[in-house]
């Protein structure tokens, strides 16, 4: 069974751009560094954020 994490809120920051906090316990889980990139799905009402890999290039 996979981890459970409490609720993370959407926030905003001052210049109005949407923020969603991630809890300390995930990033520590997922070994997550500032600045890392991830793919966003949304599938059915769910988000889903895929890690990109080293060396993924993003279209843009």
């Amino acid at each position: 069974m996979s981890p459970s994490y409490f609720e993370v809120e959407l926030e905003q920051d001052a210049y109005g751009s949407a923020i969603l906090p991630l809890p300390d316990e995930l990033c520590h889980d997922m070994a997550l560094q500032p600045n890392e990139r991830f793919d966003v799905e949304v599938e059915d009402g769910t988000i889903i954020f895929k890690r990109l890999e080293a060396g993924y290039d993003i279209d843009q």
